[in-house]
C-alpha cells in the first residue's frame, strides 16, 4: 500500500463582496499531488443577511517564485504564470455581439476554478475531486488560493486537502 501526505486548506471569508482575497503556501521542498478534493461553499452574510444576486469566483494555482497580486479590490493573481506553449489562442467567434468579458485562455499552473452564482439567500456549492494526478511543485514554488465575489455580501468557505509525496 502506498502512503501520502495531506496537506488540509480551510479558510473563510464572511462579508465577501465586490472584492478578493488570496492564501499563497509556500512548498519547502519538491513534492508531486497525486490527487485534490475541495468544497466550495456560499451562504448569505451575517449580521444582515440580505437577498440578491451574488457570485463567488474560487480558483487554486502552482506558482513559481513569489505570487504578485493585482492592486485592485479583486486582488486577482497579476497574470498569467506563463503562456501555455502547447496551444495557440485563436480570438472567439462572436457572430451575435454578446459582451464578453475576462476571456483569458491559455495559461498554466491553474489547478481549478470555479464560480458560484446564486440569488441568496439560496445557498450554493460545489464539490471537486480529482485522482491519479501527477503534479510536480518544486522547492519554493507557491500554491495560491484565491476567492473574489460580487454583488451581495456572501459568506465564503473553502474546505479541501491536497494528497501529495
Amino acid at each position: 500500500m502506498t502512503t501520502f501526505n495531506t496537506l488540509p486548506i480551510s479558510w473563510e471569508i464572511v462579508n465577501l463582496a465586490d472584492g478578493g482575497a488570496n492564501l499563497a503556501i509556500q512548498a519547502t521542498r519538491a513534492l508531486t499531488i497525486v490527487g485534490l478534493q475541495f468544497d466550495i461553499a456560499m451562504a448569505p452574510a451575517p449580521p444582515s443577511f440580505q437577498t440578491g444576486f451574488s457570485e463567488v469566483f474560487a480558483e487554486a494555482a502552482i506558482i513559481t517564485g513569489t505570487p504578485t497580486f493585482s492592486t485592485g479590490p479583486e486582488r486577482y493573481l497579476a497574470g498569467p504564470a506563463a503562456l501555455n506553449s502547447d496551444f495557440k489562442s485563436s480570438p472567439i467567434d462572436n457572430p451575435n455581439a454578446f459582451q464578453i468579458t475576462n476571456a483569458v485562455i491559455g495559461w498554466t499552473g491553474q489547478l481549478f476554478a470555479v464560480i458560484l452564482k446564486a440569488n441568496l439567500p439560496t445557498c450554493e456549492s460545489r464539490s471537486l475531486t480529482l485522482t491519479d494526478l501527477s503534479i510536480d511543485i518544486a522547492a519554493g514554488n507557491y500554491l495560491v488560493f484565491h476567492m473574489d465575489g460580487a454583488g451581495v455580501p456572501a459568506d465564503v468557505e473553502m474546505q479541501g486537502t491536497i494528497f501529495y509525496y
